[in-house]
């Protein structure tokens, strides 16, 4: 889009967002986020916390196009627009409504994340750490939830044991990415262990990047572009755990109180996800680049880096496995909680018998 059309498209969205206020007669409260699955995600403790502020106002949430399921989520905003030009159009209405803009250290020249992601996008819009997560509405599951589930033998029941962990292998940054041949050899291992089932999740196209076409991991099932944002989140919320890299589904996993193992090389996960007793953060021991992405300047340009992204290929399938199987014993013996309950909960989640 050519910077005439950027000004004019953002000119007649903010004229939209003007109409909205007047329609509805009330103020407008406006919160704006570009980005992936987890950078929307983890703004919503703290835009549901300052929508609380203000019953009176017409709250609209402003973010990507093909993210829009994930604010609506929380169930506190009257609108979710998905848009382009987000930053034009914040700047445009930013004098004449209340504006909301979330942004992290990473993300600024010369700054570097310090704390995980929630908590600086709370600090943005002036909140402090440790603001909660809100409840989110999945909704009913759907009938390609059901089919999943009845192909690795599992229940649409919120009370039925859980018998299947999900991996989320991208797209992200290839710089981020873990081997295929890692991935393969975790689910042999987490097969051979516990006897469950594992669901791949994910997409075969990156929202920025386009088209990336990678095979599926070899003994799982393959789920990649065969569900929507929530039917993932659905499975993900009956697991017994996620796996991933540091991409949205490991902050969904967060958020809906499911124990999550997440794998980091440039990015550090001390800086990406809360601490906890339900998520432990994998990195190779004794690298000295590790974290490469919160230094200026940055060794990794997101395809790539120079020494060959070793920082993500030294961390061994075995030790995942170990960390799935602390995680998972860390939830023995403890009871389950109904779906809609389950939030936020310290309470149980089943293991697999071993």
């Amino acid at each position: 889009m050519s910077t005439f059309a950027q000004n004019l498209y953002s000119i007649f969205i903010a004229r939209y967002i003007d109409w909205l206020g007047v329609r509805h007669r009330r103020p407008l409260m406006l919160f704006f986020r570009d980005g992936g699955i987890g950078d929307i995600l983890c703004t919503l403790p703290a835009a549901v916390a300052l929508a609380a502020r203000e019953p009176g106002a017409y709250k609209i949430y402003c973010t990507n196009p093909a993210f829009v399921a994930l604010p609506a989520m929380a169930g506190r905003f009257d609108r979710v627009l998905g848009i382009k030009c987000n930053d034009l159009v914040a700047s445009i209405v930013a004098s004449r409504h209340r504006v909301h803009r979330f942004h992290y250290p990473d993300e600024l020249p010369g700054q570097a994340s310090r704390t995980n992601l929630v908590d600086e996008l709370a600090a943005s819009v002036g909140l402090p750490a440790g603001t909660p997560w809100p409840r989110l509405h999945l909704g009913p599951p759907s009938r390609r939830v059901g089919a999943v589930l009845k192909t690795v033998g599992s229940s649409l029941s919120a009370h039925a044991g859980r018998s299947f962990v999900c991996i989320h292998t991208g797209p992200t940054w290839k710089a981020r990415e873990w081997p295929r041949a890692h991935w393969a050899r975790l689910v042999q291992l987490l097969r051979e262990r516990f006897g469950c089932q594992v669901i791949q999740l994910g997409a075969s196209q990156h929202f920025r990047d386009g088209p990336r076409a990678e095979p599926a991991v070899a003994g799982a099932l393959d789920c990649r572009d065969k569900l929507n944002l929530a039917d993932s989140l659905q499975l993900v919320s009956r697991s017994s755990m996620l796996i991933g890299v540091d991409s949205g589904m490991i902050h969904g996993a967060i958020a809906l109180g499911v124990p999550a193992a997440g794998l980091f090389g440039p990015t550090s996960g001390e800086v990406r996800l809360p601490k906890s007793e339900r998520i432990i953060t994998l990195s190779a021991p004794d690298l000295p680049c590790l974290g490469c992405h919160h230094r200026h300047p940055r060794l990794h340009w997101q395809s790539g880096c120079p020494h060959d992204v070793r920082c993500m290929a030294a961390i061994t399938p075995e030790r995942v496995l170990a960390a799935a199987e602390s995680l998972l014993r860390g939830q023995d013996g403890r009871s389950r909680e109904p779906e809609e309950s389950r939030n936020r909960s310290a309470g149980g989640f089943a293991s697999f018998n071993s």
